[in-house]
C-alpha cells in the first residue's frame, strides 16, 4: 500500500478529548525524511539517548513539530530525539504536531551564560570566530540594535560597554554566524541557558557573573525557513512554549518499523491513544510546572 506523507492527516485520527474537555495533542507518525531540524542537536545528549532507546525500546516524549507547508515538518523541540531515532535507522518518527500560527505557541529566545572561562579571552575568541564586523557600544544601544536585527549577537561581560556582532545581511548568513560564534565556546565553557538579558539580573539569579552571550529573537516564519533551508541554528537559542505537551507517551519503537503503510501505522497510534483514554490513563494538567530532577 502506498504511503501518504507530509501534512495529510491519517484517516483514523480521532478528535479525542481528555476528561477535562481539553482536546488531546495531535500525535502522528511521519516518514523520517519528512522531518527537518531548525537547530543542531547536542552530540553528547543524542548519543546517550540513542543508547537508551536501543536498550529500552521506548520513546517517552514525542518531539514537537510544525507543518512546514511543503509536505514536511520542522521540529520545534526535540532535535536530540529525532537525531537518536535517525541514528537507529528508524524509517518513521513520532511527532506532536502543533498549529504554529496559533498565538498560544510562543517563540522566545534563550541567552547563554558562560561560566568557568576567562571572560575577556572568551570574548575575543568568539568575536574572531564569528567572522563578522564587531563594534563596542553601550548596553542600551546594543539591546536596541539586537531588537531591530541589526546585530546577530551581543557579548556582555558586565562592563560599561558590550561587543556587538553585526548582522551579516541575510537569514542564512546570520544563522551561520551564530553557529560559528557558539562553536567557539561550546565544549570549553559551562553554558547556562538564561532568559535574562541583563548581567546584573543574571548575577542576582546565579550568584556569580560570567560572559553573557545574547541572541536576537527570530520569527516563526524564519524558523520554518531555516528548517526548510538546511542551515541550522545552534542548540539552545530558540525557546518554544508549547501548551498541552504530550509527555510519557512511552511509544513502543517497534511501531516505527516499516511493516505497514503510514496510514495503517497512524491508525494503530490513534487506537493506542483511544485505549489509554478509555482506561483512564490520560491526564491533563493545565498548571505551569517546575521540574527539579531534569
Amino acid at each position: 500500500m502506498a504511503e501518504t506523507g507530509g501534512d495529510a492527516a491519517p484517516q483514523a485520527r480521532l478528535p479525542l478529548a481528555a476528561p477535562t474537555g481539553q482536546v488531546l495533542p495531535d500525535l502522528r507518525l511521519a516518514s523520517a525524511e519528512s522531518v527537518r531540524l531548525h537547530e543542531e542537536s547536542d552530540p553528547r545528549r543524542a548519543a546517550a539517548l540513542t543508547e537508551r532507546l536501543r536498550r529500552d525500546g521506548l520513546l517517552r516524549n514525542p518531539p514537537i513539530a510544525a507543518p512546514a507547508g511543503d509536505g514536511t515538518y520542522v521540529v520545534l523541540d526535540g532535535a536530540n530525539r529525532v537525531t537518536a531515532l535517525r541514528a537507529l535507522a528508524y524509517p518513521y518518527q513520532i511527532l506532536q504536531v502543533v498549529d504554529y500560527e496559533s498565538p498560544a505557541v510562543v517563540l522566545d529566545v534563550w541567552h547563554h551564560l558562560l561560566m568557568d572561562a576567562d571572560s575577556a579571552a572568551m570574548l575575543e575568541r568568539i568575536s574572531a570566530a564569528a567572522d563578522v564586523p564587531v563594534q563596542r557600544a553601550a548596553r542600551e544601544e546594543a539591546r536596541d540594535r539586537l531588537a531591530h536585527r541589526e546585530a546577530v549577537g551581543v557579548l556582555d561581560d558586565g562592563g560599561p560597554e558590550v561587543v556587538i556582532l553585526e548582522a551579516a545581511g541575510g537569514l542564512a548568513e546570520d544563522v551561520l554566524t551564530l553557529a560559528r560564534a557558539v562553536a567557539a565556546y561550546k565544549g570549553s565553557a559551562q553554558i547556562y541557558r538564561v532568559l535574562e538579558d541583563d548581567p546584573q539580573a543574571v548575577r542576582r539569579t546565579y550568584g556569580v557573573a560570567g560572559l553573557l552571550v545574547r541572541f536576537p529573537r527570530f520569527t516563526k516564519v524564519e524558523i520554518l525557513a531555516v528548517g526548510r533551508g538546511g542551515v541550522r541554528l545552534p542548540a539552545g537559542v530558540t525557546r518554544h512554549v508549547i501548551p498541552g505537551r504530550a509527555l510519557h507517551v512511552n511509544l513502543d519503537l517497534a511501531m516505527l518499523h516499516a511493516d505497514a503503510s503510514l496510514d495503517e501505522k497512524n491508525a494503530r497510534l490513534a487506537e493506542m491513544i483511544h485505549a489509554r483514554l478509555l482506561n483512564h490513563r490520560v491526564r491533563h494538567y493545565p498548571e505551569a510546572t517546575f521540574l527539579f530532577d531534569e
